[in-house]
């Protein structure tokens, strides 16, 4: 708006009418999208969400290596190997359930109230 850029996009879409459907809905997918990742955080955590994340990367980058034939060097097999690999390891040891050692049990035990009042 400062830069005075505001005036030209506005007669740029006046005259190229057929524009103004897909400014509308790239609009209104990345109103959306922001709905849905404010929603995944709050339900399922920041960490779930980077996993989603960056599998949807991953994706798109094996995609584009098969689709356009992009080959990847061995540097970048490594560097992909340690992302990936440390994001998903992260999530796969966050997921696995944890047993209590013996003397955390008796500790949780111990602070049991012994009748709960109604």
């Amino acid at each position: 708006m400062f830069q005075g850029h505001l005036l030209l996009a506005i007669d740029f879409v006046y005259r190229h009418n057929d524009c103004f459907f897909d400014i509308m809905l790239l609009s209104t997918v990345a109103t959306a999208s922001q709905f849905f990742i404010s929603y995944t955080i709050r339900t399922f955590g920041a960490l779930t969400f980077a996993t989603i994340m960056t599998t949807r990367q991953l994706a798109s980058i094996m995609l584009s290596c098969v689709w356009f034939s992009h080959p990847l060097s061995w540097q970048q097999w490594i560097g992909a190997i340690i992302v990936f690999g440390s994001l998903y390891s992260k999530n796969f040891l966050k997921s696995t359930p944890q047993k209590p050692s013996p003397h955390e049990e008796k500790d949780t035990e111990a602070s049991k109230p012994l009748k709960e009042n109604p």
